[in-house]
């Protein structure tokens, strides 16, 4: 009876893994599929082709794209990685005043959405 039990019991998270993994996969490939494509996905004249890739590792804006985002990444790290050390260095090891109103600010980051 337990072992029924505990099957029945996963089925709803193995569906909710199913529908999260459906509707990010599918699409994804669908974009992918397209970047190899000479025409959108639905026309009747595409072919396999690696046209796409020629345009964008030939255009001159996208390598300063890329270097500008390179070169933002790397000094944000710079930036972050010894703030985020001192920080967490007072936070735990000091008696840091207004602790309280700090720790919950710190992890705000974490759950307010990327996409904000």
């Amino acid at each position: 009876m337990q072992a029924w039990r505990r099957k029945w019991q996963s089925l709803p998270r193995g569906l909710v893994v199913l529908i999260t993994a459906l509707v990010i996969y599918v699409p994804l490939s669908f974009i992918i599929i397209q970047s190899f494509l000479s025409a959108p996905f639905f026309s009747p004249s595409k072919v396999f082709s690696l046209e796409a890739f020629e345009f964008i590792f030939t255009d001159p804006d996208f390598y300063k794209a890329l270097k500008s985002g390179f070169i933002l990444a790397f000094g944000l790290v710079i930036i972050a990685i010894p703030l985020g050390g001192v920080l967490a260095f007072l936070m735990v090891r000091t008696d840091l005043p207004g602790r309280r109103i700090i720790e919950p600010l710190i992890l705000v980051p974490i759950f307010v959405s990327p996409m904000v």
